[in-house]
């Protein structure tokens, strides 16, 4: 993890709290347990402690996945029985959070960011708040206006492709900012890393830096990743 200023910043604009709230967030093992050899094991992209309490799952998407939804359920159903082990009591269980970041369309209407809960069809009783479910889809953003909120700031920036895109994502917050500065770092490390490689000067600049990385970065999924300065 390089640096938790800003992925806090990052989660309280996603789930809609005050930064104040967060008081602390810590990276954990992305591998979630096998109770034995035939079950299927799960890897998530992130996955974080809040406050000493949620749990979150934090996944990118680039391609389209018909699945998805299930995915989804899967790790969230793997990430809340992992907090249990043989005897304890079902009081430990804390709340799980997904939040999914797509580089598709998933549902048929103009919001870009979605919340779910488990509630009844008649009279919206919330079952449990254990689970929740944000769902952020970046095509959107190209095809519709929205109000400017702390949240979109966040998916303007990771979405954006050009340098001048990245430069005026970053003057809208002083943690975009500081992420664009983690970005910047990562790709001037990458360009050293390569003077060493080939013995010579690449002389590359920044956009031809993300130009070439950009591809590469969307089929990894860690294009989001470098610029929440989250390494995993």
């Amino acid at each position: 993890m390089e640096d938790e200023e800003v992925r806090n910043a990052f989660l309280a604009a996603v789930l809609g709290i005050n930064l104040k709230e967060i008081n602390e967030s810590k990276i954990l093992p992305s591998h979630l347990r096998q109770k034995d050899k035939d079950d299927k094991l799960g890897i998530l992209d992130v996955r974080v402690l809040l406050n000493n309490r949620e749990q979150i799952d934090i996944e990118i998407q680039v391609t389209f996945s018909e699945y998805w939804a299930e995915r989804t359920l899967f790790y969230l159903g793997k990430m809340f029985t992992d907090q249990l082990k043989p005897g304890e009591n079902y009081q430990k269980l804390e709340k799980c959070i997904h939040i999914g970041i797509l580089n598709f369309i998933m549902f048929d209407d103009e919001e870009y960011y979605s919340r779910f809960h488990f509630w009844s069809d008649k009279g919206r009783k919330l079952y449990s708040d254990k689970f929740e479910i944000h769902t952020l889809e970046l095509p959107k953003l190209a095809k519709h206006d929205y109000p400017e909120t702390e949240l979109l700031k966040w998916l303007q920036f990771i979405n954006a492709e050009t340098e001048e895109e990245f430069e005026m994502a970053a003057e809208k917050s002083e943690y975009i900012k500081k992420a664009y500065r983690l970005l910047w770092s990562c790709f001037r490390e990458m360009e050293l890393e390569k003077e060493v490689i080939c013995g010579k000067s690449s002389g590359k600049s920044f956009t031809f830096l993300h130009r070439k990385q950009h591809r590469k970065w969307k089929n990894i999924g860690s294009r989001v990743n470098g610029r929440l300065g989250i390494s995993t």
